[in-house]
């Protein structure tokens, strides 16, 4: 199994498995520039907040960039309709830019805010 497989399934024994046996795939992207945390910071990963903090232990990137220059913190957010700050918040508290430029109006705090995420929009702030 891929770890990105792993990742997106939410299996935190095979993502244990694969890390210990090869932990340089933190640092592999996939063909679009996706590491592992971009898609462990989706909420559609199940058992999501808890992939993303092994993977930042395993020493996963936390401020890498796809090739649509997206970061996990701004994947969380964009992608998310729930207004739960754990997966934003302990990418932040793991050094996670906060001053990411959404549209050409909003950052990414004002974005959340705009769309009715105010506790995500608050952590981001927290960080600024």
């Amino acid at each position: 199994m891929r770890l990105e497989s792993a990742v997106r399934k939410g299996d935190k024994h095979a993502i244990k498995e694969l890390l210990e046996i090869a932990p340089e795939l933190l640092l592999k992207p996939d063909n679009r520039g996706n590491h592992p945390l971009h898609y462990a910071a989706s909420p559609n990963v199940p058992g999501g907040f808890t992939i993303v903090y092994m993977l930042l232990k395993a020493g996963a990137s936390v401020n890498a960039i796809n090739d649509r220059h997206q970061t996990p913190l701004l994947i969380s957010v964009i992608s998310t309709e729930d207004d739960d700050d754990r997966v934003p918040r302990i990418l932040l508290f793991h050094d996670a830019k906060p001053m990411i430029k959404v549209t050409e109006e909003f950052m990414l705090a004002q974005y959340s805010s705009s769309r009715g995420l105010h506790k995500i929009a608050a952590a981001i702030r927290e960080y600024m």
